[in-house]
C-alpha cells in the first residue's frame, strides 16, 4: 500500500519548516528544531540510473524519498534514525512495520568502527534489494537495479 501524502499537507512548508506539532513542542520545552526541509539525494555507487530522492521530512526524525530507476518512481521510503546512539533505519510501504538498517560508511569503512568525528560518505540498505526482489518479481526487475539496491549509495554530508 504506497504512501501518500494527504491532499494540503505541506509537512509545515508554509510555516517556514516546522510543522504545527512540532512547532508547538519548540515553544513549550524551548529544545525541540524542525530539520531543514531541503532536497537532496542518494546515488547508487553501481549505476548512475538509480537514486534515492528526498523531498523533505516525515514528522521529525524521518526523511521522506522515492527510490528512482531510469528517471522512473520504484517505491516510496523512508529513512531516520532513533534518538541517541540508534541505528538507522530504512523502510518502505512494501516492507510493512519491517525496518531495515543502514550502515554508514566512510569511504570503505565502516563509521562505527571508525569514531564519531568519521564523516559518513556512503549507506548500504540493509534488505532493499530482497524487498524488491520478492516484492517486484524476477521477471519485472532489472537486474542493474537489484546489484544497485545491494550496493552502497553516495550521500552528503546534509542527507543523512
Amino acid at each position: 500500500m504506497p504512501w501518500s501524502d494527504p491532499p494540503g499537507d505541506d509537512h509545515g512548508q508554509r510555516s517556514g519548516g516546522l510543522a504545527p506539532s512540532l512547532l508547538a513542542l519548540t515553544l513549550v520545552s524551548g529544545l525541540a528544531l524542525a530539520p531543514a526541509a531541503r532536497a537532496c539525494s542518494w546515488n547508487s555507487r553501481v549505476t548512475p540510473d538509480a537514486r534515492i530522492d528526498f523531498s523533505g521530512w516525515d514528522g521529525a526524525t524521518a526523511r521522506k524519498g522515492v527510490l528512482r530507476f531510469k528517471g522512473r518512481g520504484i517505491t516510496a521510503l523512508r529513512s531516520g534514525s532513533t534518538m541517541g546512539y540508534g541505528n538507522r533505519w530504512w523502510r518502505s510501504p512494501e516492507s510493512g512495520d519491517d525496518l531495515g538498517g543502514v550502515v554508514e560508511f566512510s569511504g570503505s569503512e565502516p563509521t562505527r568502527s571508525l569514531g564519531s568525528s568519521a564523516p559518513v560518505t556512503a549507506v548500504l540498505l540493509v534488505g532493499l534489494g530482497s524487498l524488491l526482489h520478492y516484492n517486484r518479481g524476477v521477471a519485472g526487475l532489472d537486474p542493474l537495479l537489484l546489484r544497485a539496491a545491494e550496493g552502497l549509495w553516495a550521500v552528503g554530508s546534509d542527507c543523512l
